[in-house]
């Protein structure tokens, strides 16, 4: 039983290493398909259940953290693509109607309780990623050509 529970937490482990390489990574069909499938309640019911284990899944959390956060925040300013080189490969436009309804699946879902729960959070690093992960969302339309915004967050 014991292996069994270290094995599970090893694959919910790698996928959320998975999911935060492809929100940073994914082209911008594969985007539009995140938004299909609904990937803002999927992250919030997956945090409120990582958060529900006793073992020790801080990286998960911090994982979940950042990818819902991210997710927002392309969702409202966009996002583009690049190669190492700064070649530009893909553009996306902010999705404003999209975000809406992300934004209401993550209300559904109870994730802005999740997200403050996490600000409380024992671990440093957690409550560092979920104050990350609240500017990402109420800062979403902010202009990035701003550099006083970039100084400082407006809203949060």
């Amino acid at each position: 039983c014991e292996e069994r529970e270290r094995l599970s937490l090893v694959i919910r482990q790698k996928s959320c290493d998975c999911l935060n390489k492809i929100i940073f990574g994914c082209s911008v069909d594969g985007y539009d398909q995140l938004i299909q499938i609904q990937l803002s309640k999927i992250l919030v019911i997956g945090l409120s259940i990582v958060s529900g284990f006793n073992q020790k899944n801080n990286d998960m959390i911090r994982n979940l953290l950042k990818c819902a956060g991210k997710f927002i925040k392309f969702l409202g300013q966009g996002f583009y693509n690049q190669f190492n080189g700064g070649e530009l490969i893909s553009r996306k436009e902010a999705q404003y109607q999209r975000f809406k309804t992300s934004e209401e699946e993550i209300e559904e879902e109870g994730g802005n309780e999740e997200l403050n729960s996490h600000q409380y959070d024992k671990d440093e690093q957690v409550q560092n990623q979920a104050v990350i992960a609240m500017k990402d969302i109420l800062n979403h339309f902010r202009d990035q050509t701003n550099e006083t915004d970039e100084l400082q967050d407006i809203w949060y």
